[in-house]
């Protein structure tokens, strides 16, 4: 038995002396993924080479670096991604992107059940941030490897190779699912999904007790597939409930429902939820300790990671759960605000870099408590971007045009500089230009040339990098201006340009006075009548900007004339 000394920190948690101020707005989860960033900035700094990765901190407070063979080594490259994906800092794209390469070998790792944490977080979110098909094939790989450990008989895959059991399934391994269901969706192989849908079924059979908790390890039978015996590795006892155990099992049915849509799997991880919520030994601050059983509560460890797993799996959950949603959601950010307290945060250059602090790996063994932990950092992470998800307000869509001389076609120049974002996203723009061509732009501005002149609907889409998307739609007339070279020329004349309350337009008599207008930046015409001499044009109603003076000519040509008109009275 292990003898643990409790902590200062352990004690003030236990007397409740936890203060968290409530995170609701954008800005507050931006500060809370600056102030990770820094953090993480100076952990990249202290890591030798692409091949090592942080796990946590050692009794002598140095950094544990482990090789990617560890089954905790994609959360260092996973959390990279995450950041990347928060900020779009192309630093963190190229620091997630080497760091995950060096574990690229482990796709062929059949001695291994976790390949889901290994290659899903690191390759896995790279292909969702970047789709890179090479990733895609390396997680194929990977899936296969780990269908290997599958057995047709027990109907589940086998968790691990050492120990006295016969076929040990472990309620973690409901994470690695999300492997295979992706392997079938990237390849359209169904035995992957198969396999994942047969161990969810198994483990939901044998793994929960009747109020929802759920066993650590089941052992089965390789010839019958009948459970031989039910124990814990990592938890106070067989029947106690070990609370990362508990978060492994809502997150998976979370994931599970996800991908097949099959209600059981929402409704177990209903009631998974319920019973943490509920549970009279989670704390107020919603951060369990390390066992919900543990006989010396509330004198014992907190486990930050089982409570990061558990927040973001309830962010997911939230979105599903017709009856319970909004409770799950606000327990969620109840844990945020928790996580992001001092009591939890590290302080900056501190902690080895990690995020936060008092996590348990294994109490029983002694092993990595009262510790920073890979993983609770990266579910940290990942609750962070679906909280910011929540929050995100969609932008609104708006656009002008200005139809331009063009030697080769009828060219309009389009402004979406209007359209605005209230959380100062980054937006990207669609265009759909009414005859059959569409645009990506990454900028608001774009040109476009019709082959014909006439009427179109033109569809603006922009969106965020959090999926929130406006659309608006507004007819263009296109007509057929062509510009003479050379044409602006000395014979006509506009002044004063720029033009406040009006201008003159000095127009030899050559030039016809019908049929000549002014267009706007929104493409909105204003007809005027130039007199052959000098015709003064009222400008004081129109709001400031580009015009463009449009003046038949002699024959079928027409005469652009560039006006800026600049008034006082309307902005």
């Amino acid at each position: 038995m292990t003898i643990w000394v409790l902590n200062v920190a352990c004690l003030l948690f236990a007397a409740g002396r936890i203060a968290s101020q409530d995170i609701h707005s954008v800005g507050e989860v931006d500060q809370i993924i600056a102030k990770a960033a820094e953090q993480y900035r100076g952990m990249v700094a202290d890591i030798p080479g692409m091949a090592k990765y942080p796990r946590t901190t050692l009794e002598d407070g140095s950094l544990r670096l482990v090789g990617p063979g560890d089954w905790t080594s994609g959360f260092f490259p996973g959390s990279l991604w995450l950041l990347y994906e928060y900020t779009r800092d192309s630093y963190w794209q190229d620091q997630a992107a080497g760091r995950t390469a060096g574990i690229e070998d482990q796709k062929f790792n059949t001695g291994t059940h976790d390949l889901g944490f290994m290659l899903g977080c690191s390759f896995g979110n790279g292909y969702r941030l970047t789709e890179d098909p090479g990733y895609k094939n390396i997680l194929v790989q990977a899936a296969t490897s780990l269908s290997s450990r599958f057995d047709g008989d027990v109907g589940c895959i086998r968790s691990w190779d050492f120990g006295s059991w016969e076929f040990p399934v472990i309620v973690d391994n409901m994470m690695n699912l999300e492997l295979l269901f992706s392997a079938t969706l990237f390849s359209g192989d169904s035995s992957y999904w198969n396999k994942a849908v047969s161990h969810a079924d198994v483990t939901m059979k044998n793994h929960f007790r009747e109020d929802f908790s759920s066993y650590h390890v089941v052992d089965y039978n390789k010839t019958t597939g009948d459970t031989i015996a039910k124990y814990t590795h990592q938890g106070y006892s067989k029947e106690s409930a070990w609370a990362r155990g508990q978060s492994w099992g809502l997150y998976g049915y979370t994931l599970c429902y996800r991908f097949t849509g099959d209600p059981r799997y929402l409704e177990l991880a209903e009631n998974i939820a319920r019973f943490l919520i509920n549970h009279d030994h989670l704390p107020g601050d919603r951060v369990p300790y390390w066992d919900f059983d543990a006989p010396g509560i509330p004198n014992e460890p907190r486990d930050v990671a089982a409570a990061t797993i558990m927040c973001s799996a309830l962010f997911e959950l939230g979105l599903y759960s017709e009856e319970d949603g909004d409770t799950f959601l606000n327990v969620a950010m109840d844990q945020i605000s928790s996580f992001a307290s001092d009591h939890y945060t590290a302080e900056p250059d501190s902690n080895n870099h990690f995020i936060l602090m008092h996590g348990t790996g294994n109490y029983p063994a002694g092993k990595e408590v009262d510790k920073p932990l890979n993983y609770a950092d990266y579910y940290y992470l990942e609750a962070l971007t679906r909280y910011r998800r929540h929050l995100n307000t969609p932008p609104a869509a708006d656009f002008q045009y200005m139809q331009t001389d063009s030697i080769t076609g009828l060219k309009i120049e389009f402004d979406a500089s209007a359209s605005s974002d209230s959380d100062n996203d980054s937006l990207t723009y669609l265009w759909d230009f009414g005859d059959g061509s569409r645009q990506f732009s990454p900028t608001g501005i774009f040109s476009h040339v019709y082959e014909q002149p006439g009427e179109y609907d033109v569809t603006l889409c922009v969106e965020d990098h959090w999926g929130g998307s406006d659309s608006i739609i507004r007819g263009i007339e296109v007509t057929p201006l062509v510009a003479l070279e050379q044409m602006d020329a000395e014979d006509i004349r506009v002044f004063p340009n720029p033009a406040s309350d009006g201008f003159y337009i000095r127009l030899p008599g050559v030039y016809r006075k019908k049929g000549a207008y002014l267009v706007n930046a929104a493409g909105q015409k204003f007809p005027v009548e130039p007199d052959p001499g000098t015709t003064w044009v009222p400008a004081g109603h129109w709001e400031s900007g580009l015009f463009l003076l449009v003046i038949p000519g002699p024959g079928q040509e027409f005469i652009l004339k560039k006006i800026i008109i600049v008034n006082r009275d309307r902005p």
